[in-house]
């Protein structure tokens, strides 16, 4: 399976409140963001993982050789305008075969990843499955409505008030990435839009319904996925513990 990393966004929100470590190198729970990401792929034996960091990701390039050495993550370094050209960069490298898609700051239970690229095979015949949360604490969050088989029937202004929202994982079939390199960036401007340009040209959007997961944006994004990652490591009747 190949996979893209959506890693290449400034952290603009961060370093406004005085982070100033690269957006992927935040820790939670001791361990990078883009840690948290790589563990998470390593069991699923990835055959080519394609990263892209902006002009301030070198030192994430770094650690990641340092300790990641066996995955094989290759970074394309480059600033980027938006999330769609992002995508689209990725989209240049990952070709011909499906694909998987995550963005770098999403936090999820162990096995959601995995479960995620389970249920995504499943349905060859879509073009792309997002996963979806319940779990909204964001500015700007993408709301998708669904259909009575779970593919998404609006996405946006039009699915506003629906208890979904996409929360960073796309497993993406090659029609995705022809699709999205025949769209210049100049076209769409961030990733949202385009997956509003797939479903109004008959894309077959399918949902998968994730546990929670949190994306960290903001520092008090921080404080929230710090709590999150201590809650599912505690044994299982400490969690419950009154």
């Amino acid at each position: 399976m190949k996979v893209g990393i959506l890693a290449a966004g400034e952290g603009s929100r961060l370093r406004a409140s005085g982070i100033h470590l690269p957006k992927p190198l935040v820790p939670i729970g001791g361990v990078p963001l883009i840690g948290r990401v790589l563990q998470a792929l390593q069991p699923l034996g990835p055959e080519e993982i394609v990263c892209i960091i902006n002009h301030r990701g070198t030192p994430v390039a770094d650690y990641v050789r340092q300790t990641y050495p066996h995955l094989p993550v290759t970074f394309v370094q480059q600033d980027t305008a938006s999330s769609y050209e992002s995508f689209h960069v990725l989209c240049t490298h990952l070709r011909h075969t499906p694909f998987l898609v995550t963005t770098v700051d999403a936090i999820f239970p162990p096995g959601v990843l995995a479960a995620f690229v389970a249920a995504a095979r499943q349905q060859p015949a879509a073009a792309m499955t997002l996963s979806l949360t319940t779990f909204i604490d964001d500015e700007k969050p993408l709301y998708v409505r669904l259909d009575a088989h779970q593919r998404l029937s609006h996405i946006g202004a039009t699915a506003h008030g629906s208890p979904y929202v996409t929360s960073g994982l796309y497993y993406c079939a090659p029609c995705i990435s022809t699709a999205c390199t025949a769209l210049p960036p100049t076209q769409v401007s961030a990733l949202r839009a385009f997956l509003g340009w797939l479903q109004e040209h008959g894309y077959w959007l399918q949902a998968y319904l994730a546990p929670k997961m949190v994306d960290v944006d903001r520092p008090h994004d921080i404080a929230v996925a710090e709590q999150f990652v201590a809650s599912y490591a505690l044994p299982e009747d400490a969690s419950q513990a009154p």
